[in-house]
């Protein structure tokens, strides 16, 4: 045995931006594609998807409501109807913290929610986050984030977009595959199921 592995989980927020924007996102903000949430991480001020480390005894699911109240004081009881929700990875990732004798290992949960559950959220920051905003999917923004959170990202609209949800219409569906094949070159490992 010559490591060991940490075992953070991060969940990935989105909505229809074509529906409209929550009150504290730019107007502008009302025809994207879709919008995610995001933290400013208080140690490097880099974007990030809100998330931690399992406690013992602790499921996916649990990691993710308790940090989420933790980072951005989100009520569990806000996440209970998702239109959308898979675990879209898990398993090793590159990340700044990765030595030859430990390593992080994760779990990316995909979260996504109607418009009017994103309004009523009363979402604040705390713990680890420095501030929190709703960030356009956009060939910058996931070229942006920390770590490998873009590549979550990534697989978690490659998995949507394979889905035959309602929400994604046609013109959803075009934008998705524009930004997938814009960063195609690194999806090309099978292991991604890309």
């Amino acid at each position: 045995f010559l490591g060991s592995s940490t075992y953070p989980v991060k969940t990935i927020f989105s909505y229809n931006g074509f529906d409209k924007s929550p009150p504290f996102i730019d107007s502008s903000s009302a025809n994207s594609l879709f919008l995610v949430l995001t933290i400013v991480r208080s140690d490097t001020g880099e974007t990030a998807f809100p998330g931690g480390m399992v406690d013992s005894n602790e499921t996916v699911f649990e990691t993710r409501n308790r940090e989420l109240a933790e980072e951005l004081s989100i009520n569990g009881g806000d996440l209970s109807n998702p239109l959308y929700e898979k675990i879209v990875f898990t398993g090793y990732v590159d990340d700044p913290r990765n030595t030859d004798n430990a390593w992080m290992e994760t779990t990316v949960v995909h979260t996504h929610l109607s418009y009017q559950t994103i309004e009523n959220m009363a979402i604040s920051p705390g713990d680890d986050a420095q501030d929190f905003k709703w960030v356009d999917v956009a060939e910058d923004t996931i070229s942006n984030f920390y770590a490998n959170h873009g590549l979550s990202l990534l697989i978690a609209l490659n998995l949507l977009l394979k889905s035959e949800l309602s929400f994604m219409d046609d013109t959803m569906r075009i934008k998705t595959r524009r930004i997938i094949d814009l960063f195609g070159f690194i999806l090309t490992n099978e292991k991604y199921g890309i």
